[in-house]
């Protein structure tokens, strides 16, 4: 039989896929080992981080039943990260406003989700509802980093857990956004482009975790400053 990929290439994206989903499995344990110093509004990175990981169980443990198609883990997927993050950034803005767009841009993308769920042929079935999804997590992060900026009372960003959180999810969106649209055209002409693209795409999730791990360091390694000591 001859194969219209290269089954090099195939193994390579596969492998790239369980060793990066290994690694949030190992910051999981090192966050629950940790779980103290997740204090007031951090306790929502500790959430996100252990429902991560849990739904990285339960989608691999899918795959290892045989069946591939995981849509009913990927949209409680979806939902638990905007409410957990979504929720935290809210917190961590503390702005009346800002507040009322996380809510609304958050609902629109249920309902477009839920939307599209109910009814498989609507026009709306083929839109990529991630991107409202990336987009205000790009949105709430810029204002967090212009926040942190123009704090007087930071004498060092880099110092700061939340500049480093923060930064991890706008760099994750980021790029989660940028590669989407690169894979989905090239999908359909080149299976070995496509999983070069993909191994690419899944080195956003080590950078997301390293990130994510060096906010938990940080966080870990000097006295406790709650979010709201930050602002003026």
């Amino acid at each position: 039989m001859v194969l219209l990929y290269s089954e090099f290439l195939y193994q390579v994206y596969n492998l790239s896929a369980d060793l990066f989903n290994f690694i949030i499995y190992i910051l999981a344990l090192f966050t629950l080992l940790n779980f103290r110093v997740f204090k007031e509004e951090y306790k929502w990175i500790l959430i996100a981080i252990i429902g991560f990981a849990l739904f990285e169980v339960l989608m691999s443990s899918v795959i290892l039943l045989g069946i591939t198609d995981n849509r009913f883990f990927n949209n409680p997927y979806a939902v638990f990260t905007i409410l957990t993050i979504g929720i935290w950034y809210s917190k961590v803005i503390n702005s009346k406003s800002i507040n009322w767009i996380i809510v609304a841009i958050g609902s629109l993308f249920l309902f477009i989700m839920f939307y599209q769920i109910a009814i498989p042929t609507s026009p709306l079935r083929g839109f990529n509802n991630s991107i409202i999804l990336f987009g205000l997590i790009i949105f709430m992060s810029f204002i967090v980093h212009r926040k942190l900026a123009k704090s007087p009372k930071i004498k060092n960003l880099k110092q700061e857990p939340l500049f480093w959180f923060n930064l991890s999810f706008l760099i994750y969106s980021l790029l989660k956004l940028i590669f989407k649209p690169i894979t989905d055209a090239i999908t359909p002409i080149s299976d070995d482009l496509a999983f070069i693209m993909g191994t690419i795409k899944n080195l956003s999730d080590p950078i997301f975790y390293f990130l994510l791990a060096v906010g938990l360091y940080k966080l870990k390694s000097q006295t406790f400053r709650p979010i709201a000591s930050l602002w003026p």
